[in-house]
């Protein structure tokens, strides 16, 4: 009876070092969990780095791949049909074992950010507060909530040498950000020149 036991507790404790994260030194271990719902057809996927180029992409089924642990990578999970995945299904994202997406009735897509830094994408913006702000990025997103009611000047005309433009959303539009107005609650383009 010991035997059996003891063979049981190894085979126990290979399949869990298996489940562990199984990437090289440097990588984090990216894995998408999809249960679809009846039309999995309309599903589809993809994980892009910061420049856009394609990483890995896939239908209604997961995957598990290694990713460099200090890249930005962007996630996204489209639905040709613009309803999403019904419930109970859903997605699941997971770096290194532990979670950091899930959804469902997410529409035509829906887009997470992984390891990116603040500002760099709308669903990942750095917080905006009163003062003066420079920016890393060709298109830096914020985040602002008002503590009181009032009106409040966005600007980027004082001391500003480069040509600069302001939009300001009510939510994150869809991947691949386009230039212009559309989509955005208000927006100004060389209302103080250059």
């Amino acid at each position: 009876m010991r035997k059996i036991l003891a063979t049981i507790l190894l085979l126990v404790s290979a399949f869990g070092t298996q489940a562990q994260n199984s990437c090289p030194p440097g990588y984090n271990e990216f894995m998408l969990n999809i249960v679809p719902d009846s039309w999995p057809y309309e599903t589809t996927w993809d994980l892009k780095d910061i420049n856009g180029s394609l990483i890995a992409s896939g239908g209604s089924v997961g995957d598990t791949i290694c990713i460099d642990a200090a890249a930005c990578y962007v996630f996204t999970i489209h639905d040709s049909y613009g309803d999403g995945i019904y419930a109970p299904g859903g997605y699941w994202v997971y770096v290194d074992g532990v979670q950091v997406a899930h959804g469902y009735n997410y529409s035509f897509q829906e887009t997470v950010t992984i390891n990116c830094p603040a500002g760099s994408y709308c669903n990942s913006p750095a917080p905006l507060s009163y003062g003066s702000f420079w920016t890393s990025f060709d298109e830096s997103w914020y985040s602002f909530t008002p503590d009181s009611a009032g009106t409040y000047r966005l600007s980027t005309c004082d001391s500003n040498s480069c040509n600069t433009q302001l939009w300001v959303y009510t939510s994150c539009p869809p991947l691949p950000y386009t230039e212009g107005p559309m989509g955005s609650y208000t927006y100004n383009d060389d209302f103080c020149g250059t």
